[in-house]
């Protein structure tokens, strides 16, 4: 794994909040958004996994967390 993966790993294991400023800094980065591995580590703690929950402007949060379903992310299964 090049530096550049390990990064954007430990960033999402962290905090999808930082991953995703991290995207707005590069296109790189953006790019590599796309690879499963990130979805399937990405960090989803902070966020309760009922579309109902968030009002119409939080699209983007239940958009993320399916996505994070779509690629087999345990913290989602395990819900």
């Amino acid at each position: 794994m090049d530096i550049q993966n390990l990064v954007l790993h430990l960033v999402a294991k962290r905090s999808s909040e930082d991953l995703y400023n991290m995207a707005g800094t590069c296109k790189l980065v953006q790019e590599m958004l796309n690879d499963p591995e990130v979805w399937q580590t990405m960090s989803v703690e902070k966020y309760q996994w009922h579309d109902d929950w968030y009002g119409f402007h939080e699209g983007k949060i239940v958009e993320f967390l399916q996505k994070c379903k779509e690629h087999n992310n345990p913290e989602i299964i395990y819900r």
